[in-house]
């Protein structure tokens, strides 16, 4: 299963037969991918693979501005830390945070 959004996550995952939740969206990136862990959180029980991916670092570093990028980071690390350590208590789960590309 994926928790994302576009239409290239959505065709990736058809392609390798998972199911695609719409992720929720927040302006703010740290509540973002936080909302986003907590959908795939819901579904633990039901899938033994769950993607969580965000486009905020991307569209931050599209635009050119490292300083943007490296608030966007620290906001998603933010999300993370709060939402993150109820997964880490669970010894099912191993937990994968990784970038799929770097943005010069």
């Amino acid at each position: 299963m994926s928790v994302s959004s576009g239409v290239v996550y959505a065709g990736l995952c058809a392609y390798l037969v998972l199911d695609v939740i719409k992720g929720p969206e927040h302006a703010h990136p740290g509540e973002e991918i936080k909302a986003r862990i907590n959908t795939a959180r819901e579904h633990l029980d039901r899938y033994d693979f769950i993607h969580v991916h965000t486009k905020v670092p991307d569209e931050a570093g599209h635009k050119k501005d490292p300083l943007l990028k490296k608030q966007a980071v620290e906001l998603l690390d933010k999300g993370l830390a709060d939402s993150l350590p109820a997964l880490m208590d669970d010894r099912d789960v191993v937990v994968a945070v990784t970038a799929d590309h770097s943005t010069p």
